[in-house]
């Protein structure tokens, strides 16, 4: 699979610069045939490198009025990794072969554009014809493509430097700059869809289906069936991570616009539930919006990526016990958004695939394809889990079956996060223009400092769910035993 898309990028290499600029209305673009989009170049939008960001239309058929808005993932950067890895290098840029394969597709049907999908064994909603979703496949498609390593909603720009100084990269965290020229065409161009659904893999899973939400709410009201859904979302944060690597993407202007949710006035929310702290918040705004997640219990590259935060899961453990580790806390996390969410439900799996594509390896799981039909018709269909599958199923840090109990921030089993100090934070400190290395004391010691703009000094790709990378982190899980 990695070889095709490979090839499939060479050829779209030299197609993308012959395409022509500029985003022509719905109106414009032939029934059933997909557009390329690009934004005008000072107009905001740009991938990680600076280069022009662009992203995907197939206006629909029978349904043009019933949208399909895919937030694409593909990693997440914030240390050294951004500077000398390749494919991370690559993830910042419109040249990246996700990008350019996008490109591929600009001015081809439905069926012209199934027909390079399915050759590459993957499987996209509306569009493979191997995927047979309800009606999707008459549908307006839109891929809200994905080149800054934000989750989709960074506002900052960061230098990056490796640890010995060798080397520095400028990124371009502007991830919700980009996701806002997409939403806007999309307002623009649907004053009344039938039906919004929004969303996402991996990275694209995390916040930006739901955080749209809140626009499409403003702007439709209750005339529009409004419905987010994820695949393989990343939301099981660190205390470390939110304090030390979040402010390097200048979030809090997304995060902010969830009322009386603000970041630097209520630097409290600085924890390691600032995620589902949030996604919670979102949820009761809203109970007519249905939210449905989709994961496993063994996903490798949500326990990567939970591991390289750093602070939740212990070093010593080995491979194994860290994957477990990671399913019980990510398992009573999403317990507990349910419990306290009627509207949100979750359908979980076991096993370790993690989507390429969004639900493309949870359309294999029995019973999926009927749960994920109902959420986009307006449904609410209830919680699905396997026989193992649910904290009553699993060990507590207890060591007992269906305790629920989990260490926590402090280490503690079953503590309630209070017992060791908590980090001080200032609302300066939440800013991209400090440098960010000032709330990582851990790390003062054996990195240079750097006073470029965002300031952070280092940078890490984690993987979760680009087309190519996450086969790269199976490969090379580095918390090995």
């Amino acid at each position: 699979m990695t070889l095709a898309w490979r090839g499939v990028a060479a050829a779209a290499s030299s197609c993308l610069c012959a395409l022509g600029a500029g985003m022509p209305s719905l109106e414009e673009i032939p029934n059933d045939t997909f557009f390329v989009m690009r934004p005008p170049v000072g107009g905001g939008a740009y991938c990680g490198d600076g280069s022009p960001y662009h992203f995907l239309v197939r206006k629909g058929t029978t349904n043009v009025n019933k949208v399909i808005v895919d937030f694409i993932g593909g990693g997440a950067c914030w240390n050294e990794r951004c500077v000398n890895d390749n494919a991370a290098v690559q993830g910042l840029s419109s040249t990246s072969f996700v990008m350019q394969s996008a490109a591929l597709l600009h001015g081809l049907t439905t069926s012209q554009a199934s027909e390079i999908v399915n050759s590459m064994n993957l499987q996209v909603i509306g569009v493979s014809s191997e995927v047979q979703v309800a009606d999707t496949a008459t549908w307006t498609y839109i891929a809200v493509l994905y080149c800054t390593q934000d989750v989709h909603v960074g506002a900052c720009t960061t230098t990056y430097q490796l640890p010995d100084g060798s080397a520095n990269r400028t990124v371009h965290h502007n991830g919700a700059a980009n996701a806002r020229a997409v939403m806007n065409w999309v307002y623009d161009n649907f004053p009344k869809p039938e039906v919004l659904a929004f969303m996402g893999c991996s990275a694209g899973a995390s916040l930006a289906p739901v955080i749209e939400v809140m626009h499409a709410k403003s702007r439709y009201g209750a005339d529009t069936t409004i419905v987010a859904l994820g695949d393989s979302a990343s939301n099981l944060l660190t205390d470390k991570f939110v304090m030390d690597g979040l402010p390097r993407w200048g979030p809090h202007a997304v995060f902010d616009e969830i009322p009386g949710f603000f970041l630097e006035g209520m630097p409290s929310n600085l924890h390691g539930d600032l995620t589902s702290t949030a996604l919670s918040a979102v949820f009761s705004l809203y109970p007519d919006v249905q939210f449905g997640y989709f994961t496993r219990t063994d996903d490798q590259i949500q326990a990567y990526f939970a591991n390289e935060m750093g602070g939740l899961i212990p070093s010593e453990l080995d491979l194994d016990a860290r994957r477990e580790f990671w399913n019980l806390h990510n398992l009573a996390m999403l317990e507990g958004l349910q419990a306290a969410n009627p509207n949100f439900r979750t359908f979980v799996a076991a096993g370790n695939d993690h989507c390429t594509t969004t639900f493309d390896h949870a359309l294999q799981e029995p019973g999926f394809l009927a749960w994920l039909e109902d959420l986009l018709s307006g449904g609410a269909p209830p919680a699905v889990a396997c026989s193992s599958c649910t904290l009553a199923d699993v060990p507590g840090c207890d060591g007992v079956n269906g305790s629920g109990r989990i260490d926590d921030r402090c280490g503690v089993c079953g503590g309630s996060g209070t017992s060791c100090a908590a980090r001080s934070v200032t609302a300066a400190q939440l800013s991209c223009a400090v440098d960010a290395s000032e709330g990582d004391p851990e790390e003062s010691a054996e990195l240079p400092a750097s006073r470029s703009p965002g300031g952070a000094r280092s940078a890490s790709w984690v993987c979760a769910g680009a087309v190519v990378c996450g086969w790269q982190i199976v490969r090379s899980l580095r918390f090995a035993q």
